[in-house]
């Protein structure tokens, strides 16, 4: 059950739902952790399982940065498209994080306040092209 709220709460970072990825968040904080955070499958929780303990993690840093490679008419890379704060839940409005790892071997440091962003700064060690979108 758990896992299916993780994939419900990528979906919604990725259709730039804030409101769902909070739901999930939620849902996922108040059912299925142990009061030693350790994680479980089931509603209650019940019954142990690893595997969520990515996904809540996971679930956060794609909702706080997403990046994807741009593509040419053949498929190749051309770019990486760095989106910040797509689906930002209300319960993380500001905050700052510093290393966040991004597909295409970039790092990202990133505060903002009220939903908005007050800094950034892209690590770009292997001079890969990219561009911050909206």
């Amino acid at each position: 059950m758990a896992f299916g709220l993780v994939q419900m709460g990528m979906a919604a970072t990725h259709l730039r739902d804030p409101e769902m990825v909070e739901t999930m968040l939620q849902s996922m904080a108040k059912n299925n952790y142990y009061a030693t955070f350790a994680s479980s499958h089931d509603y209650g929780p019940s019954l142990f399982n690893a595997d969520i303990s990515g996904g809540v993690p996971a679930l956060i840093l794609e909702s706080i940065a997403q990046c994807s490679p741009a593509t040419d008419a053949e498929g190749r890379i051309t770019a990486y498209d760095i989106r910040l704060l797509p689906a930002l839940p209300e319960s993380m409005a500001s905050g700052e994080l510093k290393g966040m790892r991004l597909r295409g071997g970039f790092i990202l440091d990133l505060s903002w306040r009220q939903g908005k962003v007050l800094a950034y700064n892209v690590h770009n060690f292997l001079d890969k092209p990219y561009r911050i979108v909206s």
